[in-house]
């Protein structure tokens, strides 16, 4: 009985830990897919995750470099959708923006690193 008693317990943190695991965000994924699918001439200053939905606040050198900004994250496989809003022509030249991307949760999962 002791043994079925520390079997059962064992199973129960294993599915426990499967659990926390499913549930949770690995934004270090996240994080590195930004920064590989980042042109070289745009940049973000901000960042928000929430439940799937990443906003970006940024500035690009242009409206053209902003455009092949958009078309890159329209052709990643891991974003479902991206939205581009508020645009702004800064002092210094550059365009500023806000990006609303949905995420692939295959992205932020653990399950599969």
């Amino acid at each position: 009985p002791s043994l079925i008693l520390e079997l059962r317990r064992t199973a129960q943190a294993i599915d426990v830990g499967q659990t926390l695991l499913k549930n949770n965000v690995a934004t270090s994924r996240l994080l590195k897919f930004i920064g590989d699918n980042t042109l070289p001439d745009t940049r973000f200053n901000r960042f928000i995750y929430k439940d799937g939905n990443v906003i970006l606040s940024g500035a690009a050198r242009s409206y053209s470099t902003l455009a092949q900004q958009a078309l890159v994250f329209e052709h990643a496989p891991s974003i479902k959708k991206s939205d581009f809003s508020d645009f702004s022509l800064g002092r210094d030249g550059f365009v500023n923006f806000r990006v609303e991307l949905v995420v692939d949760p295959s992205l932020i999962a653990y399950q599969g690193q």
